[in-house]
């Protein structure tokens, strides 16, 4: 049995039982604490950007909202890459106008390989 504690996002194992099924429930209280996943550190190596306008007709803008250099690719839900801009820059603009209807995946890749997705519909 576990409890989660929303404030400090923790989980914590209140009893544990002796049988793989859980019918024999002669374990003894035990209070273990674990630690979230990095969530933390998740949060700060994120890129940062901004992207406009979202629905995108033809001409997609991204920004780094810190004046970070990063690069661009641009995915479908099967996680197929479509395009690719490698160039290191704090704004890109992306010509789309060749895509299908429907939503698209932008990654953003900083120069020390921290990443942040961005779904996007392209109408």
């Amino acid at each position: 049995i576990f409890e989660y504690n929303i404030s400090t996002n923790t989980f914590s194992k209140k009893l544990d039982f002796d049988s793989s099924n859980g019918s024999n429930p002669k374990g003894s209280l035990i209070e273990i604490e674990v630690s979230s996943l990095g969530n933390e550190e998740f949060t700060q190596s994120k890129v940062d950007v901004i992207l406009w306008p979202n629905p995108v007709n033809d001409m997609i803008h991204v920004k780094s909202k810190e004046g970070i250099q990063f690069h661009v690719n641009i995915y479908n839900l099967l996680g197929q890459e479509l395009q690719s801009n490698n160039k290191f820059q704090t704004n890109h603009q992306l010509n789309i106008s060749y895509l299908c209807s429907g939503i698209y995946i932008l990654k953003v890749t900083k120069k020390n390989g921290n990443t942040q997705t961005i779904k996007f519909k392209k109408s």
